[in-house]
């Protein structure tokens, strides 16, 4: 048996010229000094986040390798290598989704990196991995936090990756919202307002966004008193001034007025009138003065794919 080191110092024991730890004779040898290149199929690292160079793979349980032209594998002292990042930590490993994230072990709220289908690159948003009843994998697309009045056409469109400070559309609509099935509104400390389905995935971005269509979107509420409700219109107007969401049923519901500014969700002006609140959670959100026409409610607005 000869004593090796492998190339991060570690010593381990090989009958052959493997650098690791745990020896396997069924594994090729690979030149010395060669300058690998990476090989189609290899698992990309990304090396500022993880700071490890080239491309490598696991060949056995926690032996992992890097990746040649020839596929001839060079192995690697096990614990000791760089292994490819949890999906979404970075722009080479990302997910599909929020909630393709949390289904695959995502449990921390938190910046992710996502590739939607159709989109050219990763880029990164806030999810709530966090299940509040909802289950976890939600997606921020919007908020209002500062004075002034934002919509999902009024305001620069940006990354939103923190809840508290999102002020305005996400810059990246036309892959979330796009393909939301399912829609909530909270306030900044992730406290539900509203949550609903959508009956035709994107069709409340193509209204609201596209201004495509008949300036309404099928939806209905999933928990709180409008459950019996079931499919109803909801208003998704055309422009930068609309109703972008409610519902009239013996009182305004769940009026977001853009003409106004409502400050979600329009409540007789702030007053204790139900009739007028949106009501459209279960436990039903306590509101207070500030969400009224013209107030200054923080809140969140997210979707999920799924």
């Amino acid at each position: 048996m000869l004593g090796v080191e492998d190339e991060f110092g570690q010593q381990g024991s090989c009958s052959h010229t493997h650098t690791h730890t745990q020896c396997e004779t069924d594994l090729p040898d690979c030149p010395a000094q060669q300058t690998p290149t990476p090989k189609t199929g290899c698992d990309e690292l990304d090396r500022a986040e993880v700071k490890c160079e080239d491309y490598y793979t696991e060949i056995v349980p926690g032996v992992f390798a890097q990746c040649w032209p020839s596929g001839r594998k060079q192995c690697l002292a096990a614990g000791k290598v760089c292994k490819k990042p949890a999906p979404g930590l970075s722009a080479g490993s990302p997910g599909e989704s929020c909630v393709d994230l949390f289904e695959k072990g995502a449990k921390t709220s938190g910046s992710y990196y996502i590739k939607p289908s159709g989109a050219p690159d990763a880029f990164q948003v806030f999810c709530d991995m966090e299940d509040r009843g909802d289950s976890g994998g939600w997606t921020l697309v919007f908020g209002n936090t500062g004075s002034g009045f934002k919509s999902f056409r009024v305001g620069t469109p940006s990354p939103l990756l923190d809840p508290k400070s999102a002020d305005g559309p996400s810059d990246k609509l036309e892959y979330t919202l796009a393909n939301a099935k399912y829609i909530k509104w909270t306030d900044t400390d992730f406290k539900a307002i509203l949550l609903a389905e959508f009956k035709d995935i994107g069709d409340y971005y193509k209204e609201v966004i596209t201004q495509q269509g008949d300036q309404k979107t099928q939806a209905k509420y999933l928990k709180g008193d409008y459950v019996t409700y079931g499919w109803h219109d909801e208003l998704a107007q055309h422009g930068d001034r609309g109703h972008y969401w409610g519902f009239y049923e013996s009182g305004y519901k769940c009026w977001w007025d853009t003409n106004t500014k409502d400050r979600p969700f329009y409540n007789d002006n702030g007053g204790n009138n139900l009739i007028h609140k949106c009501q459209a959670y279960d436990p039903p959100y306590t509101w207070d003065g500030t969400a009224k026409r013209g107030g200054s409610f923080d809140y969140n607005i997210w979707i999920k794919e799924k």
